[in-house]
């Protein structure tokens, strides 16, 4: 018979040298059990394998946002005041000038005369005012004059030669202003003259200066000057002188036809 002793001592030395894993525990259901598995132990069910996870859908991509609808932008609409013919709104008061007119004035302030000038002729007539105030001239100065059937150029004229004023057309408006204001405004404008005259530009533009208003060409000191290009003269000057150039040439161009006539 084993004493008691031996045989506690070769069991501690079993369960040392045993390693203590989850498949060796002695006290477990582990295959190298010495002592074999438990017959009693209930063997799980194998477990279902999980089922892939539905991939999530592309979340969709968030809009930008946007403002209210804005309309399209469009270029702002520009007009021109037209007359017959389609001319531009400078034509057109220069059309007017020549327009026959009657009005009495006796001691009327100024700007009431260009109102009633206004009024008549349908065209914007203003008074440079700070031209005006430069020579002293209050536009309340008291204007004399009557004139029956004739032009509204005319009439201007009359009028304003009391005061030494004049007038331009300038930005769409028939401007009344100082002698020395206009002459330090001038306007350009070209004038269409024969071919067959191209050669003798010279001489056309020696006549032109010798016969309106001598004293207002550069050659003699003025403000106004002249050149050719071609059949084409290029004026430099006051609206008046402008109106007198425009005589000048339909004068000139009559004179050629009726030459031409009589050599035919």
């Amino acid at each position: 018979m084993v004493p008691k002793r031996f045989l506690i001592l070769a069991l501690s030395y079993l369960f040392l040298t045993l390693p203590l894993t989850a498949q060796n525990d002695p006290f477990g259901g582990g295959g190298d059990d010495p002592f074999g598995a438990d017959p009693f132990a209930v063997k799980p069910k194998d477990a279902p394998k999980p089922k892939d996870a539905p991939k999530p859908k592309d979340a969709p991509k968030p809009r930008a946002r946007r403002g209210p609808a804005r309309a399209p932008a469009t270029q702002p609409r520009v007009e021109k005041v037209t007359g017959e013919k389609g001319t531009d709104a400078g034509e057109r008061i220069r059309k007017v000038l020549g327009e026959k007119t009657s009005l009495t004035l006796i001691e009327t302030p100024l700007v009431d005369a260009l109102q009633s000038l206004s009024e008549q002729h349908q065209i914007p007539i203003i008074a440079n005012v700070r031209a005006l105030e430069e020579l002293g001239i209050d536009t309340d100065v008291p204007i004399t004059l009557s004139l029956k059937n004739v032009s509204l150029r005319s009439f201007l004229r009359l009028m304003l030669s009391q005061l030494d004023l004049t007038y331009a057309v300038k930005d769409e408006v028939l401007m009344i202003t100082t002698l020395e204001h206009a002459e330090q405004n001038l306007t350009v404008r070209m004038y269409a003259i024969p071919e067959t005259l191209t050669e003798k530009s010279d001489q056309v533009i020696r006549a032109l200066t010798a016969s309106v208003v001598p004293h207002m060409w550069d050659s003699t000191g003025g403000p106004c000057s002249v050149s050719a290009v071609d059949h084409v003269l290029v004026v430099s000057g006051t609206e008046p002188l402008h109106e007198q150039v425009v005589d000048f040439i339909r004068k000139l161009e009559e004179a050629y036809k009726r030459h031409q006539s009589a050599k035919q």
